[in-house]
């Protein structure tokens, strides 16, 4: 039972640019709001332990504990809160991404079925690897349907054929030039 190294998950990013900026923006939310807690509950426990020890001349107004357990449960529930809308906003950021890469795919598949190579500039190549690769191939396909588009004719007035089979393979050239079309 060896360990087998070509088994290993290598990319572990989808989209850098889309993933890496919410990683940031994520990371960075999470540093100031502990900041901000701590500036937070630094000021109330001041304020708590100054209110109990500067009150000689009148009674307690509860257990001290319990009152910094319940700014601590306080804190706590806003970044929860905090975290729950910033991780439902990145999930609609990435989700809104996700349907702009498949929509542009998807289009593109149903031109391909249809054997519509035409370049109308509908691909974004910089928004995902995978539609910069469809581009590719997509410029490939077109300069191949373009040479049999143009060999259709030549094919057309082929030497040493009878009547009959220059008139079937002018039909079925027809209809392959119809498909290039």
């Amino acid at each position: 039972m060896g360990f087998e190294v070509q088994n290993l998950r290598r990319r572990h990013y989808v989209s850098y640019r889309i993933q890496g900026r919410l990683l940031a923006a994520l990371i960075l939310l999470e540093v100031a709001m502990v900041v901000l807690a701590v500036v937070y509950l630094y000021g109330r426990f001041d304020a708590l332990l100054e209110g109990q020890l500067y009150s000689v001349h009148r009674a307690p107004a509860g257990w001290l504990a319990s009152q910094m357990l319940y700014e601590l449960v306080v804190t706590v529930a806003v970044m929860s809160v905090v975290n729950a809308i910033a991780l439902l906003v990145a999930h609609l950021l990435w989700q809104s991404y996700v349907e702009r890469v498949l929509l542009q795919f998807g289009s593109q598949l149903e031109r391909m079925k249809r054997l519509d190579f035409r370049d109308e500039g509908q691909l974004d190549p910089e928004l995902h690897e995978s539609i910069a690769m469809l581009a590719r191939w997509l410029q490939t396909e077109r300069g191949v349907a373009l040479e049999l588009k143009a060999l259709v004719p030549l094919l057309e007035q082929a030497p040493g054929m009878s009547g009959d089979e220059r008139k079937a393979l002018a039909e079925r050239l027809e209809r392959v030039g119809r498909m290039l079309t």
